[in-house]
């Protein structure tokens, strides 16, 4: 199984772009990978055959298909197709003080591994829409293009909640009770590169440790612990993309008590060990950097 890391071409997002201008020469074929990124295949011309999991689909041209994050599959190209790839996290900065950004993108989820639309609907022609502009602005590249892009993949995301596709965390939260744990995160937000201890946090709610775990379990439908790894795998990840800093660095900088513990904690999220997402990082930006030449 590959852990692919998606090196967005959008800046500033996670959205990656593959934007097929002409049809495939020759069968092509992506063995068995994962990522965290949601995918949309638009299928334009000639045909594709997905395999999610046990399941395999044979597209036709017109249909779309949704892959959910972290789904294994593998993809077949026949000769004579074409199409349209779209990668991206949600990333939704929501600004608001009842919530939490990283409690959001830890939550977030589809209802489903794949859905491929194929039957002329409402939602098959708004995706249809959204996802032939983005290709547009891709290919003529005017100004601002890049803020047309986020705008139809918000738009894009949009119609994902609104059919039910997407499931908003706020089905899974307890929101008439988010606000008692609103100190809590943010003083994870503020200290994760610290030695955060249940003792520290419990105080804040003013509950014992016990008390504490069960609180927020019951709110947020996952435990302390498992909140606080995702904080600090999420910032161990923007350090092993945008500095040189070694794996021991990475890991007390940002609140792991041993590299060891660190490796096994970043496995768990990213299905690889931090010097392999690193290497994975640099061959994609590779590709990608020669891809654009």
């Amino acid at each position: 199984m590959h852990n692919e890391i998606i090196v967005p071409s959008i800046e500033k997002s996670s959205i990656k772009i593959f934007n097929a201008q002409d049809v495939a020469w020759e069968e092509g074929s992506c063995d068995w990978h994962i990522h965290n990124e949601f995918e949309i295949f638009y299928l334009l011309e000639g045909a594709k055959i997905f395999t999610v999991k046990k399941q395999t689909v044979e597209m036709k041209a017109g249909d779309i298909i949704f892959v959910n994050s972290r789904v294994p599959h593998k993809t077949l190209t026949p000769i004579g197709s074409r199409g349209i790839l779209l990668q991206f996290k949600t990333d939704l900065n929501l600004n608001d003080s009842d919530f939490d950004n990283y409690l959001f993108c830890f939550i977030d989820k589809a209802k489903a591994d794949f859905i491929l639309f194929r039957i002329k609907s409402d939602i098959k022609l708004q995706m249809e829409q959204c996802i032939l502009k983005i290709s547009e602005e891709d290919r003529n590249r005017k100004g601002a293009y890049d803020i047309f892009v986020k705008a139809y993949v918000y738009e894009l995301l949009g119609y994902l909640y609104r059919n039910n596709i997407l499931s908003m965390p706020t089905d899974y939260l307890q929101l008439q009770n988010i606000s008692k744990i609103i100190p809590v995160l943010d003083y994870v937000n503020h200290h994760y590169l610290e030695s955060v201890t249940l003792e520290e946090v419990s105080v804040l709610l003013n509950v014992d440790k016990s008390h504490f775990c069960r609180i927020f379990k019951n709110i947020t439908n996952t435990s302390f612990i498992n909140y606080l790894n995702f904080v600090r795998v999420y910032h161990a990840e923007i350090l092993l993309k945008t500095t040189d800093k070694n794996i021991a660095e990475i890991a007390y900088e940002t609140g792991f008590c041993t590299v060891s513990y660190f490796i096994k904690t970043f496995r768990k999220f990213n299905y690889c060990t931090p010097a392999k997402y690193r290497k994975i990082l640099a061959e994609n930006t590779n590709g990608q950097r020669n891809h654009d030449l």
